[in-house]
């Protein structure tokens, strides 16, 4: 009886030794995790973020993508977020999306640009010319 408690006495420790370095693993990725998110917020500021959503089923592969200001990343819950105002090229002032506060899931996102406003209207032109044309 005494072996067996012992033993146990040992296993308990081992455990408790394991979830010890296992809780300081977690917090130190959590921390890093946080702190590179608001990296990505910090790259965000002042520019114009243009993100891609996955918006695929089981029955088909569809994107749609979101122009945002003054974007940055939030943790809500558990779940991060990317949030900012909308922003619409010149000649759509009147849209409603223009200044609306949009929130999208970070892991619906598949890829982003950051821009300058400058780089971001040059783009636009480019992209309105190639419609065109098409």
């Amino acid at each position: 009886m005494r072996a067996l408690t012992h033993r146990f006495n040992y296993r308990l420790a081992l455990s408790m030794v394991l979830i010890a370095s296992c809780s300081e693993y977690l917090l130190a990725n959590e921390i890093s995790e946080d702190s590179s998110m608001s990296d990505i917020s910090e790259a965000f500021r002042g520019k114009i973020v243009m993100i891609e959503i996955d918006r695929s089923s089981a029955l088909e592969s569809k994107s749609n993508h979101a122009v945002l200001k003054d974007a940055q990343v939030l943790l809500i819950g558990d779940r991060y977020f990317i949030q900012g105002k909308g922003h619409t090229p010149k000649g759509y002032e009147g849209s409603w999306y223009k200044n609306a506060v949009v929130g999208i899931s970070w892991s619906d996102v598949t890829r982003y640009y950051v821009m300058t406003l400058e780089q971001f209207e040059e783009y636009s032109e480019q992209y309105s010319k190639n419609r065109e044309t098409e």
